[in-house]
């Protein structure tokens, strides 16, 4: 798994305990939680480089309020322990952008505005969105890193070369 700067890399977002289901099973199964049971479940995807900033968390205070955390940094800073990683495709493994999706999947219009509004509140852009409805095997992945100080490093292959055992515990 060689993350090659030439080649255009989507990005699939995973914390600590979704990689080790993700690493066990050696795929990335559709999105199922929060999903309305007559949508089509998706493979989210994005093209940004850097960071997918609909990457968030939220820490509920006693009170009932909520606050998002949308960068790894904060999550420490907030005490939030959780390790993010990404997973890198090429393109063809998430051929669909995000109107396709939407469309395909029968996302209601109401949850398709609620989703593009959170994106553009929190500096994200749909148009970077891609996925797929299919599950995708390890055997499409490029790249997995984990997020680091704000730099995504340690690049790792779930078959144990170079780097980080699949044995070895992400949680």
């Amino acid at each position: 798994m060689n993350e090659s700067r030439t080649k255009a890399v989507y990005w699939h977002y995973t914390t600590n305990q979704g990689l080790t289901g993700i690493l066990r099973d050696q795929v990335i199964r559709p999105a199922t939680a929060a999903v309305d049971r007559r949508e089509r479940p998706i493979v989210w995807f994005s093209t940004n480089q850097d960071w997918e900033k609909t990457v968030t968390k939220a820490l509920k205070y006693s009170d009932g309020r909520l606050v998002a955390l949308k960068t790894p940094p904060q999550f420490v800073r907030f005490g939030v322990r959780v390790r993010v990683f990404r997973i890198g495709v090429l393109p063809q493994s998430a051929p669909l952008h995000w109107c396709q999706l939407k469309a395909m999947a029968g996302i209601k219009p109401k949850v398709i505005k609620g989703l593009v509004r959170s994106a553009i509140e929190l500096g994200a852009d749909p148009s970077e969105w891609r996925g797929t409805f299919e599950p995708v095997p390890a055997t499409e992945w490029i790249s997995l890193q984990e997020w680091n100080g704000g730099k995504c490093l340690r690049g790792f292959s779930p078959l144990g070369v170079p780097g980080i055992a699949p044995s070895e515990n992400v949680s």
